[in-house]
């Protein structure tokens, strides 16, 4: 027959089950110091207490288990101290022996000190006093500390805590031996996350050159005189007085693209009114000069356009990135305050080519552009830093710990110095109470 014990969410098997199968009808558990067979002992023992609701024994009909270990020891027998290995049976016995004993001993100091002096006897109660003081101050002190396992523990951060995680005097003793350093920026949250993405067998590496700046100059275009200009027809032409009376030679370029050179009709009035003459005095109105910086208007803008889209596809690339995803509001903010500026220009440069004349300002974006990149810059740089701290984990997991200690020392700093400088006091009246 085949017997089953599995042992889970207890002790140390926390996050996974122990199972023990045997069909033999004795066995033999041995192990190192520290490996919880106690817990294994101790769960045959309480098999219904609600501590080991996740345990299990599959072998169990109507058997009794009988456990002989420690907890048993302790529960059931007396050691008497005048004969070792001798033990009196029963619980209640062993209590009653106790406060017995403990009652002769106090008899047998009462009636030493009574042979003394009676400012001896003081002097010795007050010096037991003393000594109370002391441990009683060092265990409330070790109790307020313990509270960081409480406060400050996560899987993450498990290494700073180490084998300090297991006792409170450990713990303390270890806090109050650490010198206190200059209050620093980072936090245990900052820590935790830093451990999460160094410490990890799963870390990651980031490529920085993902991070694509604005490498455009807007300025080059913005700049240019020719928005400043009014760009006009030929003044030689005959019919150039009569258009510029009319103030209208904008609407007269448009009429252009709607003539038909076969044709003497004219495409807004729809009457025969055109001649060939009349076509090329309008043609000539409007000379080379003139489509030269038409020309150049129109190349300018679809240069600005061009990066202006470019731009506009390098967000949602950008926002990919886990730096610049965390600190996306920032991101936002610069992106759009630069987008904006250029998407007016863009707007007043295609008006400028519908309306040459019109004369019209361009923004410089140099500045949220310059923001947007130093942005990028930063976000740049904490790639490298991430990117060295996980290639030299180990003194990253060094830096941490350190780090966890300072923060922690300044946090507990009052309940440190408190305890220094009380234990200082009570000792040097211990001394002086030693001394008489």
């Amino acid at each position: 027959m085949i017997s089953k014990v599995s042992l889970k969410n207890v002790a140390s098997y926390w996050n996974e089950e122990a199972i023990l199968e045997t069909d033999k009808k004795y066995n033999l558990i041995y192990w190192l110091n520290w490996t919880w067979k106690t817990t294994f002992s101790n769960y045959l023992a309480n098999i219904n207490n609600p501590d080991y609701s996740d345990c299990l024994i599959e072998w169990l009909n109507d058997e009794k288990i009988l456990v002989y270990n420690q907890n048993f020891i302790d529960r059931n027998f007396y050691e008497e101290e005048t004969q070792k290995w001798i033990f009196t049976l029963r619980s209640e016995n062993k209590e009653a022996k106790e406060k017995i004993n403990e009652a002769k001993n106090k008899i047998k100091e009462l009636r030493k000190e009574i042979k003394n002096d009676e400012k001896n006897t003081w002097l010795k109660i007050e010096l037991i006093k003393k000594e109370e003081e002391i441990n009683e101050l060092f265990n409330k002190s070790k109790d307020k500390t313990w509270k960081i396992k409480e406060n400050y523990y996560s899987w993450n951060l498990d290494f700073c805590l180490d084998w300090k995680k297991w006792s409170k005097d450990l713990l303390f003793n270890y806090l109050k031996d650490l010198d206190k350093k200059e209050k620093i920026e980072k936090t245990i949250e900052e820590l935790e996350k830093l451990a999460k993405a160094t410490q990890w067998d799963d870390v990651k590496i980031y490529d920085e050159d993902e991070i694509i700046k604005i490498d455009f100059d807007f300025s080059t275009i913005e700049k240019n005189s020719i928005f400043n200009e009014s760009v006009i027809w030929n003044t030689n032409s005959q019919i150039s007085e009569l258009i510029s009376k009319l103030g209208n030679w904008d609407w007269v370029k448009d009429w252009l693209n709607y003539i038909d050179n076969n044709s003497e009709i004219c495409p807004f009035c729809q009457k025969k009114t055109l001649t060939n003459t009349l076509k090329e005095e309008i043609k000539n109105y409007f000379d080379e000069s003139y489509k030269i910086k038409v020309y150049e208007l129109e190349r300018l803008w679809r240069l600005y356009k061009e990066e202006l889209n470019k731009i506009e596809k390098s967000k949602e690339l950008l926002l990919k990135n886990d730096f610049i995803k965390n600190k996306e509001n920032d991101f936002e903010l610069y992106y759009e305050k630069f987008l904006s500026k250029l998407k007016s220009n863009y707007t007043k440069i295609k008006d400028k080519i519908k309306n040459p004349s019109k004369v019209i300002d361009l923004e410089l974006s140099n500045e949220e552009k310059n923001k947007l990149n130093l942005f990028l810059d930063n976000i740049i740089i904490e790639i490298k830093n991430h990117n060295s701290k996980v290639k030299n984990k180990n003194n990253t997991k060094k830096e941490i710990i350190e780090d966890f200690w300072n923060i922690i020392r300044i946090e507990y700093n009052d309940i440190i110095e408190n305890y220094k400088n009380e234990n200082k006091r009570l000792l040097i009246e211990k001394k002086q109470l030693k001394k008489k």
